[in-house]
């Protein structure tokens, strides 16, 4: 599933389990559509632990924010 919104609203697309190319083919859209990407893992309780993502899925939201990845 994606949304996209007009205007500056922010919308969340969740998307589970997420294969490597089909993470590949979202991310090229956002870039495409020079869109702000986040990432995260909806580890509410005790049961399901926190997932580890790497910090270039979400380098163009760091780097607004004055954070550089290396």
């Amino acid at each position: 599933m994606l949304s996209t919104s007009t205007g500056s609203s922010p919308r969340k697309c969740v998307i589970t389990p997420m294969t490597a190319d089909v993470m590949a083919m979202y991310r090229e859209y956002a870039k495409a559509h020079r869109l702000l990407t986040s990432s995260g893992s909806d580890s509410h309780g005790l049961e399901k632990k926190p997932i580890k993502y790497r910090a270039e899925l979400s380098q163009s939201l760091l780097e607004r924010l004055g954070i550089q990845i290396s």
